[in-house]
């Protein structure tokens, strides 16, 4: 995320909460750093069993021992610990670890809280952004020009939520039952069903 937005939310009176990722390695070596120098201010770990699928999540927050300069009121470093096993991961035997580092400009001394906030979050980049790369290939298309993405990406909102909203079991059904047949989904998008929704 850029500086300026960070800048827009937290002069709007608003706070932040942002991952910190590889493309940024001053930040991420900065808030590595905390968390191995520091104790945390509060903790909070799940365990999740679901469909042969062990997840494990430990979840730290930090207070920063000084400002992070070129961040604009950072008051937390957040460092959650992923670990598990899932059989249909490639790597290690499906076992996985991973560290995720975030800062943010909210006081949390919740660590449960941030837990909740953090899944959610990730709840709509598996229900939102991950399914629109996975089925139409959002990531990889050319377009760059104008609003023309933009257009795109908001059709794209309709059909997921569409589909949604009808009951199909996933998105690949229904874009099977619906591909290349015109007039069903010109018929589905004038039904009393969509009109009532």
């Amino acid at each position: 995320m850029p500086k300026k937005t960070v800048e827009i939310i937290v002069n709007s009176g608003n706070d932040y909460l942002i991952e910190v990722k590889g493309n940024q390695k001053k930040l991420l070596q900065k808030a590595q750093q905390i968390v191995l120098d520091n104790e945390p201010l509060a903790s909070y770990s799940t365990e999740e069993k679901n469909r042969g699928r062990l997840e494990c999540r430990d979840h730290h927050i930090y207070e920063l021992p000084k400002p992070i300069q070129t961040w604009k009121s950072v008051q937390r470093i957040i460092h959650i610990h992923r670990y598990g096993h899932r059989p249909n991961k490639k790597t290690d035997n499906g076992y996985y670890d991973e560290h995720h580092y975030y800062i943010s400009s909210c006081k949390f001394d919740d660590a449960k809280q941030v837990a909740i906030g953090v899944r959610q979050h990730w709840g709509i980049e598996n229900k939102i952004h991950y399914v629109k790369d996975t089925h139409f290939n959002e990531d990889a298309n050319g377009i760059r020009h104008n609003h023309a993405a933009a257009i795109l990406s908001i059709f794209q909102d309709i059909a997921i939520n569409l589909y949604r909203c009808l009951g199909y079991p996933s998105l690949k059904t229904a874009t099977i039952i619906f591909a290349n047949k015109i007039n069903e989904l010109f018929e589905l998008l004038n039904s009393n069903h969509i009109k009532n929704l």
